[in-house]
């Protein structure tokens, strides 16, 4: 199978992850920038779980959210670009996960 979950991978859903119920909560109730580090936190922990479709929805919240508040060349969404890479190539989705580790590149090259 070229595309889709690898095989064996786990179903999304947080019923099977207790500690991401809490997470889940704190996403949900928060708002704007304050919310981005539980939303980290939970994208890491369903990645480490593979279950990475609800990591990389997460991602995508986490990249709005942050380039609406800081822009799209801030060095704030390097950690989240980053997880959303590992989410997709976990989900067997190497062409957008090149093209996401591609930006995060091009946002380091503007730091130096």
């Amino acid at each position: 199978m070229l595309y889709g979950p690898k095989p064996g991978a786990k179903k999304s859903g947080t019923a099977q992850l207790p500690e991401a119920r809490e997470l889940e909560v704190r996403v949900r109730m928060g708002s704007g920038m304050d919310v981005l580090d539980d939303m980290l936190e939970l994208i890491k922990v369903y990645s480490r779980h593979q279950h990475y479709e609800d990591a990389e929805r997460h991602c995508r919240q986490a990249v709005q959210i942050t380039e609406e508040a800081l822009g799209k060349e801030s060095d704030t969404l390097l950690p989240i670009l980053h997880e959303q890479a590992k989410a997709l190539t976990g989900l067997r989705r190497k062409v957008e996960a090149d093209k996401v580790k591609e930006r995060a590149k091009q946002i380091r090259a503007q730091l130096k």
